[in-house]
């Protein structure tokens, strides 16, 4: 698919993101109607048994090419398709932009129980494939307050200390 089959198929609103079909593309789905589908990641649209994730879609549209494999949402909303609020990026520096694991149990991105029974905290930082030790801490603040200054220094522009906590 190139540029013009896609502005054929689809308007884009990049001041909100949305995607809607110019055309009906199957049974059930109307001209003007919104792209919604979700597969708990991103929003994704299906066209001749293909499927495409959105925000993809939008690079292809706005800038004629396809985008490389990876991509970034600044903000981290995988449903945020504007295009001020998407970036190319390389699958480590997308890294860089993700929420803290799921598995985190101090609630700071970077830190962890020391282990062993310890009440001490430590602040690890992962750049170019390497864990690199920061420090033993009393407390989890100051713990992360470590890893968000070596996450401002390592991870440059793609540093998102918003959603470190």
């Amino acid at each position: 698919m190139n540029q013009s089959e896609a502005k054929r198929l689809w308007q884009y609103e990049p001041e909100t993101g949305k995607l809607y079909w110019r055309i009906a593309p199957r049974k059930g789905v109307s001209v003007g109607a919104e792209v919604r589908s979700f597969d708990g990641r991103y929003l994704n649209v299906k066209y001749k048994k293909k499927k495409y994730s959105v925000h993809r879609v939008v690079w292809l549209l706005m800038c004629g090419v396809w985008p490389p494999k990876h991509m970034d949402h600044l903000n981290g909303d995988m449903t945020d398709n504007r295009f001020s609020n998407l970036r190319l990026a390389t699958a480590r520096q997308n890294s860089y932009n993700r929420h803290k694991r799921p598995a985190n149990k101090t609630g700071y991105r970077g830190v962890y129980f020391a282990g062993n029974g310890s009440t001490r905290y430590r602040a690890r930082i992962r750049v170019n494939g390497k864990l690199t030790d920061l420090g033993y801490y009393d407390d989890p603040r100051n713990a992360h307050a470590a890893y968000c200054f070596a996450a401002c220094e390592l991870h440059g522009e793609f540093v998102n200390l918003e959603r470190t906590v």
